[in-house]
């Protein structure tokens, strides 16, 4: 293949990667809107712009921008607040300046980092949620006053979070009229941008002071339950509730509150569908951030699936085999969808086009770019330049190995070392680290079903039906089989490599433990 033939097909690659990467940082919403203009930055949201030469990452963006939304005047007014009354923002505010200013200086034009303390976190994640729910929809007055009251802030922050949550999943949103008295309302109309899908969706935040070391899960969710599934739904019912874990539950599979909570829901769900048995709500549980330690850099984040009325939706839930639990994936598409978003999702991005940040801010050497050239040791040759071709990342070993051409046309294999920063970066979106889509094998838990499933129908979904037939021939079925369009036969395949692959999985797991 020609050089000139070769620099189209590596533009459309980076463009791929560039995109991938940005959905992976940003989620399924609307792209961050921004350029760089003479060394000034500008963001448009919605119909508001913002510019500045300090906005060297989206962190810095969001913090004026958070400013702005509350206004100026507010802000200052809290500022001057020292007592119990303060605002709970301010008092994040004031953390991470703090945070802050205790880090060493540097030189001009560099960026910090530090380790995320807990009201950064809160701090950063508010702003993020407000310009995602501003970008895509609308981040409506009554919102805003509402989190301005110190009063009712928890509740109307957990409401922005949903929300943007939602929109990160792709989800178009639309907010509930809240001057209609005559009748109850939930917070949105979500509408699934796959399916047409629309759902109502309300976000119950935890009630103040209960403690999760010592609440039961009625304590926890189960008021905020009640007046959940009292309220007019147009659509299917989605519920978001948000649980404190305690710090002490990291590393654990179920936390001690999430336990709880499940453990009330099924006892609950019971009663429930006595009194009303066509009931059926889609249960989010999601995890808070403890706000009593604002200094803390220890997170708990869970984000789990439960489910009233729709016991195959619940957390845990047994199927007999994997078609069934495929086929209970497609029937609630846009569920699995929105729970896959809130955990690939979680993060702020700190850069404004997709780039990672180990790469956009300088943190890392000579970046390896499929289709560019470096400059390789090459016995009898001394130091040439080669261009690489192809490479992959031997994480265990910190090092990268590619594929080059020499100007004479030879290939050779050559090693690189990667800093810890590239493995960060390599680790965070393996797919795209040297800026061209490849396929990364991800480990898949011997449990996941569908998660195999979608691994083998990503390897052989293309494949021909004599391609197929091949790898299905000695089945008892062959001569059914032989009658089926590609598409059925690559799910059926698929099928039962799963099984086979998940069997084997368990079996080698119980013998380990034996």
């Amino acid at each position: 293949m020609s050089k000139e033939q070769d620099e189209p097909a590596l533009l459309l690659a980076r463009a791929e990667a560039q995109e991938q990467r940005r959905i992976a940082l940003q989620g399924l919403g609307r792209a961050i809107i921004s350029a760089e203009v003479k060394g000034t930055r500008v963001v448009m949201v919605g119909n508001r712009v913002f510019a500045s030469s300090g906005f060297r990452t989206f962190h810095d963006f969001l913090f004026a921008y958070l400013m702005d939304s509350f206004g100026r005047a507010w802000w200052e007014a809290q500022t001057k607040v020292r007592d119990a009354t303060q605002h709970p923002l301010i008092r994040w505010h004031e953390h991470v300046r703090r945070l802050q200013e205790h880090q060493p200086p540097l030189p001009a034009g560099e960026v910090r980092t530090a380790t995320a303390t807990a009201a950064a976190v809160l701090y950063l994640q508010l702003a993020y949620d407000l310009f995602v729910l501003d970008h895509n929809a609308e981040v409506r007055e009554v919102m805003l006053q509402r989190l301005r009251n110190p009063v009712q802030f928890s509740g109307a922050r957990y409401e922005a979070f949903v929300g943007a949550s939602l929109a990160r999943a792709g989800f178009a949103i639309e907010f509930e009229n809240e001057c209609d008295r005559s009748t109850t309302h939930c917070e949105f109309t979500a509408t699934h941008s796959g399916t047409g899908c629309k759902y109502s969706v309300e976000a119950k935040h935890r009630e103040p002071r209960v403690h999760p070391a010592s609440s039961s899960g009625r304590d926890l969710i189960g008021t905020r339950l009640r007046k959940a599934l009292k309220k007019v739904a147009a659509h299917p019912r989605v519920i978001f509730f948000d649980v404190d874990i305690s710090s002490s539950d990291s590393g654990v599979p179920l936390p001690n509150a999430l336990h709880r909570v499940v453990s009330y829901l099924r006892r609950a769900e019971t009663q429930i569908l006595r009194r009303q048995p066509q009931l059926a709500a889609y249960i989010f549980l999601t995890s808070a951030i403890d706000e009593r330690d604002l200094d803390s850099t220890t997170f708990v984040r869970v984000d789990m699936q439960e489910s009233i009325g729709v016991p195959e939706l619940r957390h845990g839930a047994a199927f007999r085999t994997v078609r069934e639990a495929v086929a209970a994936r497609d029937r609630h598409r846009p569920i699995y969808d929105l729970l896959d978003a809130l955990q690939r999702f979680a993060d702020v991005p700190s850069t404004f086009d997709g780039q990672l940040p180990e790469f956009a801010y300088g943190q890392s050497g000579t970046r390896l770019i499929i289709g560019n050239a470096y400059m390789l040791p090459v016995p009898d040759s001394g130091t040439v330049p080669g261009v690489l071709l192809s490479a992959f990342v031997s994480a265990h070993e910190g090092i990268a190995v590619g594929t080059y051409r020499l100007a004479d046309h030879r290939t050779i294999i050559a090693q690189s070392p990667l800093t810890p920063s590239e493995l960060r970066a390599y680790h965070r979106h393996p797919e795209t680290f040297f800026d061209a889509p490849q396929p990364v094998t991800r480990m898949i838990e011997p449990t996941d079903a569908v998660g195999m499933f979608d691994f083998l129908l990503a390897t052989y979904g293309q494949a021909s039906k004599e391609q197929l037939l091949r790898h299905l021939a000695g089945s008892p079925d062959i001569d059914q089989l032989q009658k089926l369009e590609q598409t059925a036969l690559a799910r059926i395949m698929c099928e039962r490599y799963a099984e086979t692959m998940l069997r084997r999985q368990r079996d080698s797991a119980r013998a380990r433990s034996d």
